[in-house]
Protein backbone atom coordinates (compact mmCIF):
# COMPACT_ATOMS: atom_id res chain seq x y z
CA UNK A 1 0.00 0.00 0.00
CA UNK A 2 1.21 3.39 -0.65
CA UNK A 3 2.22 5.99 2.44
CA UNK A 4 -0.50 8.85 2.38
CA UNK A 5 2.75 11.17 3.41
CA UNK A 6 5.95 12.15 1.57
CA UNK A 7 8.69 12.91 3.81
CA UNK A 8 9.81 16.40 4.76
CA UNK A 9 13.23 15.77 3.98
CA UNK A 10 13.09 12.79 1.65
CA UNK A 11 13.12 9.60 2.14
CA UNK A 12 12.10 8.63 5.75
CA UNK A 13 10.53 10.06 8.48
CA UNK A 14 9.02 8.39 11.97
CA UNK A 15 5.28 7.12 11.93
CA UNK A 16 4.40 6.96 15.69
CA UNK A 17 0.70 6.47 16.59
CA UNK A 18 -1.85 4.76 14.21
CA UNK A 19 -2.37 1.85 16.72
CA UNK A 20 -5.42 2.71 19.24
CA UNK A 21 -4.18 1.31 22.91
CA UNK A 22 -0.27 1.73 21.90
CA UNK A 23 2.33 3.32 22.38
CA UNK A 24 5.06 3.57 19.83
CA UNK A 25 8.06 4.89 20.03
CA UNK A 26 11.60 5.97 18.53
CA UNK A 27 14.91 7.35 19.64
CA UNK A 28 18.57 8.15 18.89
CA UNK A 29 21.35 8.13 21.36
CA UNK A 30 24.00 11.35 21.01
CA UNK A 31 26.39 12.48 22.89
CA UNK A 32 25.27 16.25 23.83
CA UNK A 33 28.14 18.96 23.17
CA UNK A 34 26.56 22.01 25.68
CA UNK A 35 27.89 25.56 24.78
CA UNK A 36 28.96 27.55 27.91
CA UNK A 37 26.83 30.53 26.84
CA UNK A 38 23.65 28.85 25.41
CA UNK A 39 20.96 26.87 26.03
CA UNK A 40 20.37 23.29 23.79
CA UNK A 41 17.14 22.39 22.49
CA UNK A 42 15.49 19.95 20.34
CA UNK A 43 13.66 21.20 17.35
CA UNK A 44 11.62 19.06 14.89
CA UNK A 45 9.38 18.78 12.37
CA UNK A 46 5.63 17.05 12.85
CA UNK A 47 2.71 16.29 10.59
CA UNK A 48 -0.11 15.48 12.70
CA UNK A 49 -3.37 13.64 11.88
CA UNK A 50 -5.91 12.58 14.34
CA UNK A 51 -9.87 11.67 14.51
CA UNK A 52 -9.94 12.05 18.87
CA UNK A 53 -11.88 14.39 19.15
CA UNK A 54 -10.71 15.37 22.81
CA UNK A 55 -6.95 16.64 22.86
CA UNK A 56 -6.57 14.81 26.08
CA UNK A 57 -7.33 11.40 25.21
CA UNK A 58 -3.71 10.76 22.98
CA UNK A 59 -0.42 12.01 23.43
CA UNK A 60 3.15 12.72 21.71
CA UNK A 61 6.24 12.92 24.58
CA UNK A 62 9.46 14.40 23.49
CA UNK A 63 12.33 12.14 26.54
CA UNK A 64 15.75 13.55 26.54
CA UNK A 65 18.11 12.19 29.26
CA UNK A 66 20.56 9.15 29.95
CA UNK A 67 19.31 5.44 29.96
CA UNK A 68 16.38 3.46 27.64
CA UNK A 69 13.96 5.38 29.31
CA UNK A 70 14.85 8.88 29.34
CA UNK A 71 12.78 11.31 31.55
CA UNK A 72 9.58 13.43 29.77
CA UNK A 73 10.65 17.02 28.73
CA UNK A 74 7.42 17.67 26.75
CA UNK A 75 4.05 16.68 25.80
CA UNK A 76 1.36 17.35 23.54
CA UNK A 77 -2.48 16.61 22.96
CA UNK A 78 -2.86 14.92 19.95
CA UNK A 79 -6.47 15.66 18.03
CA UNK A 80 -8.58 16.64 15.25
CA UNK A 81 -8.18 20.45 15.99
CA UNK A 82 -4.65 20.41 15.83
CA UNK A 83 -4.33 18.10 12.94
CA UNK A 84 -2.12 19.83 10.36
CA UNK A 85 -4.14 18.94 7.35
CA UNK A 86 -1.14 17.13 5.64
CA UNK A 87 1.25 19.42 5.61
CA UNK A 88 4.76 19.26 7.33
CA UNK A 89 4.95 21.98 10.48
CA UNK A 90 8.22 23.35 11.82
CA UNK A 91 8.01 22.76 15.58
CA UNK A 92 7.04 26.19 17.00
CA UNK A 93 8.52 24.85 20.78
CA UNK A 94 12.25 24.19 21.45
CA UNK A 95 12.35 20.97 23.58
CA UNK A 96 15.22 22.11 26.50
CA UNK A 97 18.25 19.64 27.35
CA UNK A 98 19.22 20.09 30.71
CA UNK A 99 22.49 21.21 30.81
CA UNK A 100 23.93 18.76 33.09
CA UNK A 101 23.66 15.92 30.49
CA UNK A 102 26.26 18.19 28.81
CA UNK A 103 29.26 15.60 27.31
CA UNK A 104 27.11 12.38 28.59
CA UNK A 105 25.58 9.97 26.32
CA UNK A 106 21.81 10.44 25.88
CA UNK A 107 18.71 9.64 24.05
CA UNK A 108 16.35 12.13 22.68
CA UNK A 109 13.27 9.94 22.37
CA UNK A 110 9.58 10.30 20.63
CA UNK A 111 6.70 8.68 22.26
CA UNK A 112 3.29 8.37 20.66
CA UNK A 113 0.53 7.02 23.32
CA UNK A 114 -3.01 6.76 22.10
CA UNK A 115 -6.08 5.16 24.00
CA UNK A 116 -8.83 3.02 21.87
CA UNK A 117 -11.93 5.65 21.61
CA UNK A 118 -10.01 7.17 17.38
CA UNK A 119 -6.86 6.86 15.95
CA UNK A 120 -3.77 9.51 15.87
CA UNK A 121 -1.33 9.65 13.96
CA UNK A 122 2.03 11.40 14.99
CA UNK A 123 5.00 11.90 11.90
CA UNK A 124 8.36 12.81 12.71
CA UNK A 125 11.25 14.45 10.65
CA UNK A 126 14.05 16.28 10.17
CA UNK A 127 15.41 16.55 14.14
CA UNK A 128 18.03 19.18 15.17
CA UNK A 129 19.91 20.12 18.18
CA UNK A 130 19.61 23.83 18.30
CA UNK A 131 21.88 26.68 20.47
CA UNK A 132 19.70 29.60 21.42
CA UNK A 133 21.31 32.80 22.66
CA UNK A 134 20.19 32.71 26.43
CA UNK A 135 18.97 36.21 26.69
CA UNK A 136 17.39 36.91 23.52
CA UNK A 137 15.85 32.86 22.99
CA UNK A 138 16.54 33.44 19.53
CA UNK A 139 17.86 30.21 17.63
CA UNK A 140 21.34 30.44 17.01
CA UNK A 141 22.24 27.59 14.87
CA UNK A 142 20.71 24.06 14.76
CA UNK A 143 22.64 20.74 13.52
CA UNK A 144 20.74 17.86 11.91
CA UNK A 145 20.75 14.30 13.50
CA UNK A 146 21.41 10.60 12.09
CA UNK A 147 18.27 9.23 11.09
CA UNK A 148 16.40 7.72 14.22
CA UNK A 149 16.94 4.05 15.08
CA UNK A 150 14.05 1.51 16.59
CA UNK A 151 14.25 1.28 20.15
Amino acid sequence: SQIPYPAHTPRWFAWLGGIPNKETKIGQTLTVVIPTHYAVAVQFHHLLASSETSCGNDRVEVRIGEGSNPPIRWTYGLCRDRSTNGVWTSTPWYVPIDPSLGGKIVTVQFAAKLNGSANSNFLVDTVSICTIEPVAGVVERCTGMAAPQQP
